[in-house]
């Protein structure tokens, strides 16, 4: 990627790389979620098998990252959040099997029903729990956001265009008439 590429005279700071990093995963929301998938590509008449990543996943971890690049810069009321939204996103497959074991039963009679094999069953966990996961980090994103604009982090100019001084004594003006 050409437009990624720094060299050493150009300057990026904190700032810079966090805006990035919100375009990216901007860039990942834009597109369906869907699981990870093999599809075959041909390339000079020979196919070869590509995986295509769990673009839910890539979403996941891309908030995860963003949350840790800004936690030395979280207010008390995102360290709150925070803590609360953590736990699920951190949390392993099996400790999700057991405590969300009534739900995987209930999505698993609702959508299967009957027997299925245990293959079928570990599916029907991780999709569940990546399910879980997304909504809690989209959660998280939202508090992210949130924490960007009340702490005026990344600057006023990109929630909003850049008013010049005038224009607020204007707008004051205004207010007061």
């Amino acid at each position: 990627m050409p437009e990624n590429f720094i060299t050493g005279k150009e300057k990026v700071n904190f700032r810079d790389i966090v805006l990035q990093h919100l375009r990216d995963i901007l860039k990942i929301s834009q597109a369906e979620f869907c699981g990870g998938y093999w599809k075959t590509i041909v390339k000079q008449g020979i196919p070869t098998d590509e995986y295509v990543p769990d673009s839910r996943q890539c979403y996941i971890q891309a908030i995860e990252n963003l949350a840790y690049v800004l936690l030395p810069h979280f207010d008390s009321k995102m360290e709150d959040k925070y803590k609360e939204l953590i736990g699920i996103i951190r949390m392993s497959t099996l400790k999700f099997r057991e405590e969300y074991n009534e739900d995987i039963l209930k999505q698993h009679n609702e959508t299967v029903g009957g027997k299925v094999t245990a293959q079928q069953m570990a599916e029907e966990v991780n999709s569940l729990f990546t399910l879980k996961k997304l909504e809690k980090v989209k959660e998280l994103f939202e508090e992210l956001n949130c924490l960007m604009k009340r702490v005026d982090y990344l600057k006023t100019s990109i929630y909003s265009e850049e008013i010049e001084e005038e224009e607020i004594t204007d707008i004051d003006k205004e207010k007061k008439e």
